[in-house]
């Protein structure tokens, strides 16, 4: 009976851990990273088997190729910041594919005790997020040129915080520097001339019944205690769920 017990006890340990490997297995088919396991000297221990989703390669070529250098080349690690702190996160590093088309790599490195690996790399491709923030950028610079050759000035209130975020020229239009004064919406009542701000609170009106574009003209205190007269053009660009106005974006001239 003691021995029958135990037969059974090795089998079911033996079924839960090949079911744990298999969920394993498919656990790492699934994800989009890449992840492998050297020793010390960086030969490979292990190596996931999805590595064709990024690499271009299957797992037996990448065996064959033996270290980790061999497929990432030379990787910006401190050692030192490793070994000491057990893990050195997001190294940005780019690697030519089978196909040499070039992928923007988020390396994190970790120091493992498993089947004779020591270092734990998780290899996240980034290409694709980085050029769409390389084209955000590049469309937000743009659009700050063309503000600046207009001379055109760049505000966004939202209604919901009280609070305003001014463009550089925003300040120097009204001669202040950038941050000078508050950016509440009491400071920017404030600035606006008496005999202006009933056709203001008109407008607004307006706007919260559902006018969606504005251009109007008015006129804000300088610092030297001098009015200005600028054009203001404005539309709602985020209403809440009871249809008020949560935020505008606009220009002033």
């Amino acid at each position: 009976l003691h021995t029958e017990a135990l037969e059974l006890s090795v089998a079911k340990r033996t079924r839960e851990l090949t079911e744990s490997e298999e969920l394993y297995r498919i656990t790492l088919s699934a994800i989009s990273d890449a992840v492998f396991i050297t020793d010390e000297r960086g030969e490979l221990v292990f190596i996931c088997p999805n590595v064709h989703v990024i690499f271009g390669l299957s797992s037996s070529e990448v065996a064959v190729m033996g270290s980790i250098d061999a497929i990432l080349g030379p990787l910006d690690l401190d050692v030192d910041a490793l070994n000491s702190l057990g893990e050195v996160s997001n190294i940005e590093h780019s690697i030519r594919d089978s196909q040499g088309r070039e992928h923007l790599l988020l390396v994190t490195v970790k120091r493992v005790d498993i089947k004779g690996g020591t270092r734990l790399y998780t290899c996240r491709d980034v290409t694709e997020l980085f050029s769409a923030l390389e084209k955000q950028r590049m469309s937000e610079k743009r659009l700050q040129l063309v503000m600046e050759a207009t001379n055109d000035a760049i505000w966004d209130r939202n209604f919901a915080t009280g609070q305003g975020e001014y463009s550089a020229r925003w300040w120097t239009m009204l001669g202040y520097d950038p941050g000078e004064i508050e950016t509440s919406e009491t400071a920017w009542q404030e600035l606006v001339h008496p005999d202006d701000m009933p056709g203001m609170k008109g407008l607004m009106d307006q706007v919260h019944k559902g006018e969606d574009r504005f251009s109007t003209e008015f006129r804000l205190k300088a610092k030297d205690g001098s009015y200005k007269w600028v054009l203001s053009r404005g539309m709602v660009v985020e209403r809440t769920a009871e249809d008020g106005v949560a935020r505008i974006l606009g220009t002033h001239t």
